[in-house]
């Protein structure tokens, strides 16, 4: 959020943006040359932690074939949530001129919505029964008894409505993603989401700035 934020909210404030519209850039390519920019730097960073991760666990750990399948499937979804990500922060950037604004709107709906998404994996994380445990008044011995269903679990549509706002929010599968998959439905459907936010997302920001007045 602060580098798509600084980087793009530089352009604004060194009048970049405005020059590039005099000199015949569409609108359309300002903006999807900032979303490039700034995913590719997003990615950059993704690979550099991955990288420092293999250097230093490598000599730890033995190579399993289906481990490394499935840590391959999660990095390929790190890949679509970061540009997900990115492409929220870019509609932001693009759309207010303000860099200090546009700096803290960012970082807070990071921390808000990663708030939101370990709230949200907590929940869904709730055993459906606890064990039970009961005393044994002739022995003095405690010994199991039947299961105790947990009052906070969920069912039935609330549980759809979580695991949905779960797999769609992009903290959610980072969450999801660090947690080997944690309580994600499927890595093709993190991917999925992620395509459709930044679908959803660019076409909005480049609707709302081509109707944008530039100062």
């Amino acid at each position: 959020p602060a580098f798509v934020s600084l980087f793009v909210g530089t352009e604004y404030s060194d009048g970049t943006i405005r020059n590039k519209m005099i000199i015949g850039h569409t609108r359309t390519c300002i903006y999807l040359s900032n979303l490039i920019v700034s995913s590719t730097a997003g990615l950059g960073f993704c690979i550099s932690y991955i990288v420092g991760v293999i250097v230093a666990g490598l000599p730890l750990y033995t190579i399993d074939t289906g481990i490394l399948e499935g840590t391959v499937i999660l990095v390929l979804c790190s890949f679509f949530m970061s540009i997900a990500f990115t492409a929220l922060c870019v509609l932001t950037a693009m759309l207010c001129q303000n860099k200090a604004l546009t700096v803290v709107i960012n970082i807070l709906t990071a921390f808000c919505l990663l708030v939101i998404s370990l709230y949200i994996t907590s929940r869904l994380s709730q055993p459906e029964v606890y064990p039970g445990f009961g005393l044994n008044t002739e022995t003095g011995k405690v010994e199991m008894a039947e299961d105790v269903p947990n009052p906070s679990y969920l069912r039935g549509t609330e549980r759809e409505v979580y695991q949905f706002f779960n797999d769609f929010i992009p903290t959610g599968q980072a969450v999801n993603i660090t947690q080997a998959g944690g309580t994600a439905q499927s890595p093709g459907l993190l991917a999925a989401y992620s395509a459709s936010i930044i679908i959803v997302s660019t076409g909005v920001g480049m609707f709302v700035f081509k109707k944008k007045d530039i100062k």
